[in-house]
């Protein structure tokens, strides 16, 4: 599964980094996708194992408790919020990821206004199901400060071609290798402190 494969190797590049609050931007990048990956598994298949990925784990076995599609959008719903709180697309001193950032080429201004766009769409798959819970979530998302996507140029992109040419050429993947690899060379450790409590 993707989303294993994917989670594995965020907690790695972590895990080996000596300045983790360099990386904050990049890590809420990658939740932000991971959010956009659940959802489609989610509104496809229904209940799905979610938390213990959220969580930065790697399961012991394949049987994996399964989580109700209701908390798995609960968890989405608080993974895009955290994200849009901690991205500091002004912040120079954060680690950025630009040519191997298929979607937005680093642009952390694009990943917020597409975490926003998201909450609100997530807000209006539930506005039937939890009509008071959708209002305060697309409320929220409205409100942000950094805004939802204003046209074409702020399309998710994930290009067929590029698709063919690497694999797995996820974002994900992007930023954690370029994470891992820069935190070898210093050839220090550090103990992943990201993770997400539910």
């Amino acid at each position: 599964m993707l989303l294993t494969k994917l989670t594995a190797l965020r907690a790695l590049a972590f895990k080996f980094s000596p300045n983790p609050e360099r990386y904050v931007n990049q890590y809420h990048i990658t939740r932000i996708y991971f959010a956009f990956l659940a959802l489609a598994n989610t509104d496809t298949y229904g209940d799905m194992p979610f938390k213990i990925y959220a969580s930065v784990q790697t399961p012991e076995t394949n049987n994996v408790p399964y989580d109700t599609q209701a908390d798995v959008y609960d968890g989405m719903f608080r993974m895009l919020r955290q994200a849009v709180d901690a991205i500091d697309p002004d912040d120079a001193s954060q680690f950025v990821i630009d040519t191997d950032d298929i979607c937005y080429h680093g642009d952390a201004k694009k990943w917020l206004r597409f975490a926003n766009t998201l909450r609100l769409r997530l807000a209006c798959r539930i506005s039937n199901i939890d009509p008071e819970r959708a209002r305060q979530e697309a409320q929220d998302a409205l409100s942000n400060k950094w805004g939802l996507m204003e046209s074409n140029d702020d399309n998710m992109k994930t290009v067929p071609r590029f698709l063919a040419q690497r694999p797995f050429p996820s974002i994900i993947m992007a930023i954690c290798c370029s994470l891992f690899v820069e935190s070898v060379k210093t050839k220090t450790s550090y103990t992943c402190m990201m993770s997400f409590s539910f």
